[in-house]
């Protein structure tokens, strides 16, 4: 059975790592204003929730917990169909997949004339990950592991109220990262 809190706790962390207020969820889809409030007590209806998984970009499975997967795979059935049979693709496989696009941020300025890739320390773990499966992946024939954690350099910044730390990576050593990362998609085929 699902859990209505737990599912609308889904829909609001969503909603916060795509920077769309609650409110405006809503109104957008056409939900009324107490929906959330709601949803401490009952299930959203069928319709309601995918009128949600369909403007947050997501899956119903998704918001109900039975995939961490966030995003919606978007293939052609018959594509997928003859990618499913060629590599025999294991859809269980995916539930640990990374997406490189949800750990780290895309180049903001830092300063001026500078521009870096940002990691939260949160989601540096997943980075270990990725290297380390892409590593196997390729039996080591990947760029060095001191080379590539290198290249990662750790950040702290302390404010009266906020602290924030985590990793930038630089512009010029990002292609190392991606190349990793297309080792790493490579080894769930």
């Amino acid at each position: 059975m699902y859990n209505s809190q737990e599912v609308a706790e889904r829909i609001k962390q969503l909603a916060k790592t795509k920077n769309i207020p609650v409110k405006t969820l809503l109104q957008e889809t056409e939900l009324g204003a107490n929906t959330m409030s709601n949803m401490k007590t009952s299930m959203p209806k069928a319709d309601n929730l995918a009128k949600i998984a369909d403007y947050l970009d997501c899956s119903v499975d998704y918001l109900l917990g039975r995939t961490d997967t966030v995003e919606v795979l978007k293939l052609p059935n018959k594509l997928f169909e003859a990618l499913k049979t060629k590599y025999s693709l294991n859809l269980n496989s995916f539930a640990e997949f990374i997406n490189l696009n949800d750990i780290i941020q895309q180049p903001k300025p830092l300063m001026p004339g500078r521009k870096d890739y940002f990691v939260r320390d949160i989601y540096f773990d997943k980075i270990k990950d990725i290297y380390k499966k892409a590593a196997a992946y390729r039996n080591g024939d990947i760029i060095g592991e001191e080379e590539f954690f290198n290249m990662f350099k750790h950040y702290k910044l302390e404010f009266d109220v906020l602290n924030a730390s985590g990793y930038i990576l630089s512009k010029k050593d990002y292609p190392k990262l991606d190349e990793v990362y297309t080792y790493y998609t490579e080894s769930f085929i």
